[in-house]
């Protein structure tokens, strides 16, 4: 009895194998056959995450700062404490989801460590600018992510339309060439 579920356990095991096979094959298949479109879609992807996250493009940002002091006194490269308000407004076209939840126009007040640059002294002014650059980038990258699903649709619906307008196109040189080759005598 032992000897036969081991065997019913093998075949069982050597049949699931077997589908999986099946089914790792027909992936790689489609994969293959659509590869430039997939390249496309990527390509598109990022294009489109490149401006979202420019300046002007995907964002405008208002950062006021109201007073800077020293982390620990008497050595400043230690890094300072900023604080400010924070505004930004992300543009309703690279950032639709965010619009939807509520979040397109923030407005916010900070305090932030600029962080520690020992054994280097850091002045005012770069703890400002790396505070300001630190706010935007997560504030950035959290909308990005939140509408990574939403550009991946666009993209994907871009390329669609550039695949069908491509093989349109290939299709009519095609047949313009079948015409000309049947005019030209031998």
């Amino acid at each position: 009895m032992m000897l036969m579920s081991n065997t019913f356990d093998d075949e069982k095991n050597q049949t699931a194998e077997k589908k999986n096979g099946v089914k790792s094959r027909k992936l790689a298949m489609v994969i293959g056959r659509n590869k430039w479109k997939i390249l496309t879609v990527a390509l598109l992807m990022a294009f489109l995450l490149y401006m979202s996250s420019l300046s002007r493009v995907g964002y405008s940002t208002s950062i006021q700062v109201d007073s800077t002091q020293l982390f620990v006194e008497g050595h400043s490269c230690y890094g300072f404490i900023v604080n400010g308000t924070f505004d930004i407004t992300f543009n309703p076209f690279t950032y639709p989801i965010t619009h939807l939840v509520g979040k397109g126009q923030c407005s916010d007040t900070f305090v932030r460590w600029s962080g520690s640059t020992y054994p280097h002294h850091q002045s005012p002014a770069y703890a400002i600018a790396t505070v300001k650059q630190s706010l935007i980038t997560g504030a950035v990258l959290s909308e990005i992510t939140r509408n990574l699903v939403y550009t991946g649709l666009v993209s994907a619906i871009a390329a669609y339309a550039f695949w069908r307008v491509f093989e349109k196109i290939r299709i009519r040189l095609k047949v313009s060439t079948a015409k000309q080759e049947t005019l030209v005598p031998h």
